[in-house]
Parts: C-alpha cells; sequence; structure tokens
C-alpha cells in the first residue's frame, strides 16, 4: 500500500476545528459531530506525508 499525501489548507478550516480536523475525534465529542467520529488528517496520512499551508490575508 502506498503512503497517502494530505494537503490541507489550514487558512479555510476555522480556528476553534482545526485540532479535531487534524487530529479527528470520537464519537460525541461536541454537539454537531459525525455520529461515528472522524479520522485527522494525521491518520488519514498512515505514515505518508502531511503538506500543510496557511494563507494569509
Amino acid at each position: 500500500m502506498k503512503h497517502q499525501f494530505i494537503g490541507v489548507n489550514c487558512g479555510a478550516i476555522p480556528e476553534q476545528l482545526l485540532k479535531s480536523e487534524l487530529f479527528g475525534y470520537e464519537e460525541g465529542v461536541f454537539t454537531e459531530a459525525d455520529v461515528k467520529g472522524k479520522p485527522g488528517y494525521f491518520k488519514l496520512a498512515n505514515h505518508g506525508m502531511i503538506f500543510s499551508a496557511k494563507s494569509s490575508n
């Protein structure tokens, strides 16, 4: 299996959600969360590479 390359535009993610997007979350952690939880970008990369860019205004 090839390692994943995940591109993340951190500037497009609200600051309050950045941690949840990068590291994921478990079910029921916060209101309006996916009922199954969500893997974060680090888990999705699965030993691959994450390129994070933050565009400034």
